[in-house]
């Protein structure tokens, strides 16, 4: 298998994110980043494993594992499920038509679920966030994994409260698979989604 994650290190990441440090919230050192994944999925709290995976994969790579993520946890109303279907479709074809259609969607539902947050982790994946006819406006680098990261949580919070860490630590047990080069679905095969 090929591991997917863009960094040789695992402090590479705070040192290329400035906001990485704070929403991972755990110093990274210079082990290689899987196995600072699998030591974070040992945490009582899988968040920062979430955080730390959303920055660690390339823009379309972790786009995908988090379409994967959402489709696994779901929830999602219509709203959401078009959202996360345009995701999808930029996943598949990622050229700027793929990319403006998921952030027209995220713009027109407000980010009010899940399905349209991801949507606009793809649209600030690269391009411009200007219409195409103005100047071009490239969006902040670490924009993608902020929105990712919300999306993630925002899809685990809409079950029971007190499933959510549970919910997390499967998003993180495919990360760690997907990191690993696998499919990413192995937490969720035969259990209907989270």
């Amino acid at each position: 298998m090929t591991n997917r994650i863009r960094f040789t290190a695992a402090n590479q990441i705070t040192e290329t994110f400035e906001s990485a440090a704070e929403i991972i919230g755990v110093e990274l050192g210079d082990e290689p980043p899987l196995e600072t994944l699998r030591k974070l999925h040992t945490e009582e709290d899988p968040t920062p494993a979430v955080a730390f995976t959303c920055f660690a994969l390339p823009k379309r790579e972790a786009i995908w594992w988090g379409c994967l993520c959402l489709r696994a946890l779901g929830g999602l109303d219509r709203d959401g499920q078009a959202a996360l279907a345009a995701t999808e479709a930029w996943v598949r074809k990622p050229d700027d038509a793929e990319r403006r259609e998921a952030g027209r969607l995220a713009l027109e539902q407000e980010f009010e679920n899940p399905g349209a947050v991801i949507a606009q982790a793809a649209f600030v994946s690269g391009g411009s966030l200007a219409p195409a006819e103005f100047e071009k406006v490239p969006p902040q680098q670490d924009l993608t994994a902020k929105c990712l990261f919300g999306a993630i949580r925002f899809a685990a919070a809409l079950g029971e409260p007190v499933e959510i860490p549970d919910r997390l630590r499967k998003c993180v047990a495919s990360a760690i698979d997907f990191c690993d080069g696998g499919d990413g679905q192995g937490p969720w095969k035969g259990s209907g989604g989270a």
